[in-house]
C-alpha cells in the first residue's frame, strides 16, 4: 500500500506522489458526494489501478471519477445501492450528451468501467447481480497526425514569445527597482511606501488579500489603487502567465518533450566538455529512463542557456517559498497565492490566450518537437541529425516524427544527387589510370603533408583512425605518427615547419577569442609541442637561416 493510506490521512482521501516521493496532490474522495460504502471502495480501487501511475495520469482518471460522480447525481444513483445493472449503459448514454468528442467520451468511459469494475472486486455487494460491461464503444476516426508549423509560422512564435520576454524584464525591473529606493518624484515615493508595507506583511513578501484586509480599510484603498494584490505582486515576482513564453522558447529550441520539459531542474545548464562557446541543457525524461541534451551557442542572447538563465535571475526570489517539492525546479512562479509550477492544465488555457493575443496559428505543445524535427531534416536531409536532436536511440522512431511525403522528397532529391555523381564518374575514363598512378607514385617516394612533415607511406594505416590501403587524412597525427619523416637539414622542409608553428600559434590565439581553445589544444596541441620544443631547437643556425629566405611559400589550409 502506498502512504496515501497511511494512519495520518483519512480513509477517503488519497495522497498523490511523484518519482521522488514529494506529495503533489491530495484527493479527497469525500468531494464526490457519493455513499459512504461507494466512497471508499472508489478509493482503495483507485490506489489499486491508479497508484502506480504517473502524475499527471493519476490526476486525468481523478477527473474521470468527478465525471462518474456528476453522472451518478444527475441520475439519482449517488446513493443507491446496489447499482443498477445498467448503470454503464446509461453513463455511456449520459456521455453522448456532453460535449465532448467521441475521442475524450471514449478515454472517461474507459476509466468509469475500470474504476468500477475494481470498485465491485473490493466490495462485491455495490452493484447489482448480472452487472452489465460490455458497453458499446463510441465511434472514433483515424487519429489525426498533428502537423507541424511551417517555419514562418515557428518564427512568428519565438518573435512573440522574445517581445513577452522583454517586456517582463522591463517589469520586474522597474518594480523591484522602486522598491530599492529608485524614486524619480512623490507618487513615487508613495507607491514605494504601500508596496514595502504590503511586502511586510508576511515572510515571503507575497500576502494574500486577507493579509491586506487584516491591516484596515485605509491600507486597503491604498493597495487598490495600485490595482490590487495580483497587480502589486507581479511588479515583484515572476507569475504563472509570464512563465508561459519562457516555457514555449525552451520547449521550441529544445525540441523536447512538454512535460519533461515543465518538470526540467534550475540546474540544466552544463558546459560543453571541448568548446566554451556552447551549452548544453540536460533534463530527463522518465519514460525513456535517461538524460536527455540539446547543444546551444551561448552568444546567442535569445537562445536557450540564456533563456534559463534570465528566467532564475527573475524567479530565484521565489526559490525559498516553494517547498521541497519545487525548489529545484525551473518554472516557479506566483500561483494561486503560493511559489510553484503551474500544473499543465493551466499551461494548455495560457497558451490558448497567448495565440489568441498575438494572432497566431493555432497549435498544441506537443506540435513544437514534431516542428523542430521538420525543420531540422528539411535543413540537412539526415535523419540521423534529427535522431540526435530529439535524443532517440533508433531512427525508427524519429521517422515517426517526420511527415512521408517530406521523408519522399528529400530521399529523391539524395538519390538524383548521387546519381548525377555516378555519371560523373563514369565519363572520366582517366578515373582508373589516375588512381593507379597515384598509389604507385605514394608508394615509392616519401610524400608531403599539411604541416611540412614528410610522410613514408600514407596508404599504410598507421595513423590512429587510418585504414590500410586508404589515404591517410589524419595530417593532425604526423607529429606523432611513427610514418613521419622530418630532415632537419633541408631547409625547404624547415621553412614549411616554421610557417606551420606560426600559423598554428595565429590560430591558436583565435581560438582563444572565439571560445574553442580547449578544442584546439586537444586537436593540434602536441604538434605545436613538439615543432617548437623537439624539431625547430634541433635546426641548425645555418639551416635556419637558409630556411627564413624560402618562408611563406607554402599556403596551409585553415585549421578548424
Amino acid at each position: 500500500m502506498s502512504d496515501g493510506s497511511s494512519l495520518d490521512v483519512p480513509p477517503v482521501t488519497f495522497v498523490i506522489k511523484d518519482r521522488q516521493g514529494n506529495s503533489r496532490t491530495l484527493l479527497d474522495f469525500s468531494e464526490l458526494n457519493l455513499s459512504d460504502r461507494m466512497t471508499r471502495a472508489l478509493r482503495v480501487a483507485f490506489e489499486t489501478e491508479c497508484g502506480h501511475l504517473a502524475v499527471e495520469t493519476q490526476r486525468q482518471v481523478w477527473r474521470c471519477c468527478k465525471k462518474l460522480s456528476m453522472f451518478m447525481q444527475d441520475e439519482g444513483l449517488d446513493r443507491k445501492m446496489p447499482l443498477p445493472s445498467d448503470m454503464l449503459l446509461r453513463y455511456r448514454i449520459w456521455l453522448e450528451k456532453t460535449t465532448l468528442c467521441n475521442a475524450t467520451r471514449q478515454s472517461v468511459l474507459n476509466v468509469g468501467i475500470s474504476i468500477v469494475t475494481a470498485s465491485s472486486r473490493i466490495d462485491p455487494g455495490i452493484v447489482s447481480s448480472g452487472f452489465r460491461l460490455d458497453v458499446r464503444s463510441f465511434e472514433r476516426g483515424a487519429p489525426k497526425p498533428s502537423p507541424a508549423l511551417s517555419e514562418q509560422s515557428m518564427k512568428q512564435v519565438l518573435q512573440a514569445c522574445y517581445e513577452e520576454i522583454s517586456a517582463i524584464e522591463q517589469r520586474l525591473m522597474a518594480g523591484r527597482s522602486l522598491l530599492d529606493n529608485d524614486c524619480k518624484d512623490d507618487s513615487d515615493k508613495a507607491r514605494r511606501e504601500v508596496m514595502r508595507r504590503f511586502v511586510a506583511l508576511t515572510s515571503n513578501g507575497i500576502p494574500k488579500k486577507r493579509d491586506v484586509i487584516a491591516m484596515g480599510k485605509a491600507f486597503s484603498r491604498q493597495v487598490d489603487a495600485l490595482g490590487g494584490v495580483r497587480a502589486i505582486i507581479s511588479q515583484l515576482h515572476v507569475t504563472a502567465r509570464d512563465i508561459l513564453p519562457f516555457y514555449l522558447a525552451i520547449l521550441a529550441q529544445t525540441s523536447g518533450n512538454p512535460m519533461a520539459i515543465l518538470d526540467i531542474g534550475c540546474d540544466c545548464i552544463r558546459d560543453h566538455p571541448l568548446r566554451a562557446d556552447i551549452a548544453s541543457v540536460v533534463w530527463s525524461k522518465p519514460r525513456s529512463q535517461r538524460e536527455q541534451k540539446a547543444d546551444f551557442p551561448i552568444a546567442h542572447r535569445w537562445s536557450a542557456p540564456n533563456l534559463i538563465n534570465r528566467l532564475k535571475t527573475l524567479n530565484d526570489p521565489l526559490r525559498p517559498w516553494s517547498g521541497e517539492r519545487f525548489s529545484d525546479r525551473l518554472f516557479v512562479a506566483y500561483c494561486n497565492g503560493r511559489a510553484a509550477v503551474p500544473c499543465i492544465q493551466l499551461f494548455h488555457i495560457m497558451l490558448d490566450e497567448f495565440i489568441r493575443e498575438h494572432k497566431l496559428e493555432h497549435f498544441d505543445f506537443k506540435q513544437l518537437r514534431k516542428t523542430g524535427a521538420t525543420i531540422i531534416f528539411r535543413e540537412t536531409g539526415d535523419v540521423r541529425v534529427v535522431k540526435e536532436r530529439l535524443n532517440h536511440r533508433s531512427t525508427a522512431t524519429t521517422r515517426r516524427y517526420i511527415d512521408e511525403p517530406l521523408l519522399r522528397e528529400v530521399h529523391d532529391q539524395l538519390i538524383h544527387r548521387f546519381q548525377g555523381e555516378l555519371i560523373s564518374m563514369s565519363m572520366n575514363s582517366r578515373l582508373q589510370a589516375s588512381a593507379t598512378d597515384q598509389r604507385t607514385s605514394i608508394s615509392k617516394n616519401p610524400s608531403e603533408t599539411v604541416f611540412g612533415f614528410l610522410c613514408r607511406d600514407p596508404l599504410a594505416g598507421l595513423a590512429t583512425g587510418s585504414v590500410r590501403g586508404q589515404l591517410c587524412e589524419h595530417f593532425q597525427q604526423c607529429a606523432t605518427c611513427p610514418g613521419a619523416i622530418v630532415p632537419l637539414d633541408d631547409p625547404k622542409i624547415v621553412a614549411r615547419l616554421l610557417d606551420s608553428l606560426d600559423q598554428l600559434r595565429n590560430r591558436r590565439a583565435e581560438a582563444e577569442v572565439e571560445g574553442w581553445v580547449r578544442r584546439f589544444d586537444l586537436l593540434y596541441g602536441a604538434t605545436i609541442s613538439i615543432l617548437q620544443d623537439e624539431l625547430i631547437q634541433k635546426v641548425s643556425p645555418v639551416i635556419l637561416d637558409a630556411a627564413s629566405h624560402m618562408r611563406n611559400h607554402w599556403p596551409l589550409p585553415r585549421v578548424d
